[in-house]
């Protein structure tokens, strides 16, 4: 008898099997159901943050939420030294507004390590859009990306294991003529951006017993406390030789796909674009194996925005921003008045952006 049960627990059953494939399917049904774009979209983005300053998931939040908006519109790319120039999107709309006499809005779409791809990924999906402005904060580390070893210093790495929360067509292709391979997109946002989701899985569980996060203060980081040291400011100075290796190999690259972003940014109907020198630590002028470095940085900046005919904006200068203003080399500001100074410096670049004045 015992044979004959043992027997029939292995044998086939179309009945166990059609239950086994129907839970499947109602388990794929549901995952595509549940994430796609309108969750992020939604308040239940706060569920995927890793943490109260995860950049990524707040900017896929903010374009997922705001697509499709045809008003004209201040759109701020940049890294996370950007980050912490722009006091708050009212702010600078404010601020604009005051120069101006014109009310935008803003969306503040710099995340921590932004690439010129993601860029523009970011203005394909949401982009100024007619009388806009364009807004491009650039910083020497990010005109080093695209040759260094590893996912998140390889393009083949940030297709594979991306760091925004949905698809562009326009990176796709961008990508695609710098030799990466983009996987089949199906237009399921669930299936396209399960990377994506797959990487949050463990804060999502956490999210779930803990209520979510919401997004924090920029100049309270926890790793500020780790940077502002002189022995970090050392280790800074040190990695320059390094760091201007892959400039020259990767600078060009950089700045052909960000043509990219501004032509695009005007087939939207932009009225202007802004090329920011994101802040800078002036204390870079005392270091003599960096200067060639960082006037050769400075000078492809004022080169590329008389290129593509933009208002060039340097906040280091514009925003009198000085060494203690800063809380490490790369050019994180940290305190609340240096940025409020720089989202100045910004507006004003905005506003001469508008009215066709460019600054060199």
């Amino acid at each position: 008898m015992l044979k004959s049960v043992l027997a029939g627990m292995a044998r086939p059953s179309v009945t166990a099997a059609g239950i086994a494939l129907g839970t499947v399917a109602a388990l794929f049904l549901a995952y595509c159901l549940v994430f796609g774009a309108w969750f992020t979209a939604s308040d239940f983005y706060r569920y995927l943050m890793s943490d109260d300053l995860d950049t990524y998931t707040n900017v896929t939040h903010k374009v997922l939420s705001r697509q499709g908006s045809h008003d004209p519109a201040i759109v701020v790319l940049g890294t996370s030294v950007m980050v912490r120039c722009v006091a708050g999107e009212e702010p600078l709309s404010a601020l604009v507004q005051a120069d101006s006499g014109r009310r935008l809005a803003t969306h503040d779409l710099a995340t921590d390590a932004q690439t010129s791809w993601e860029m523009l990924a970011l203005v394909d999906r949401l982009p100024p859009n007619a009388d806009g402005v364009l807004v491009i904060g650039l910083s020497p580390g990010l005109l080093e990306f695209g040759s260094g070893e590893g996912r998140w210093q390889s393009l083949q790495g940030l297709i594979d294991a991306p760091k925004l929360g949905f698809v562009s067509a326009a990176m796709d292709r961008a990508a695609e003529d710098a030799g990466a391979i983009v996987p089949l997109r199906t237009g399921i946002h669930a299936l396209d951006n399960a990377a994506f989701f797959l990487s949050r899985r463990k804060d999502i569980v956490k999210n779930l017993l803990g209520g979510g996060k919401t997004y924090g203060e920029p100049l309270d980081a926890y790793w500020y406390k780790n940077v502002n040291r002189p022995d970090f400011w050392q280790s800074e100075i040190e990695k320059v030789p390094g760091q201007e290796a892959l400039y020259r190999q990767n600078a060009v690259a950089n700045f052909t796909v960000l043509e990219s972003v501004v032509t695009l940014a005007r087939q939207s109907g932009a009225k202007g674009v802004v090329i920011v020198e994101a802040p800078l630590n002036p204390g870079w002028n005392a270091v003599p194996q960096a200067a060639d470095y960082i006037s050769r940085y400075r000078q492809d900046l004022a080169d590329f925005a008389s290129r593509v005919d933009a208002t060039l904006v340097r906040t280091t200068d514009d925003a009198g921003l000085i060494q203690s203003d800063f809380v490490d080399y790369e050019g994180h500001l940290g305190n609340a008045p240096a940025r409020d100074r720089c989202t100045g410096a910004l507006a004003r670049g905005i506003g001469a952006a508008m009215g066709g004045t460019h600054d060199g």
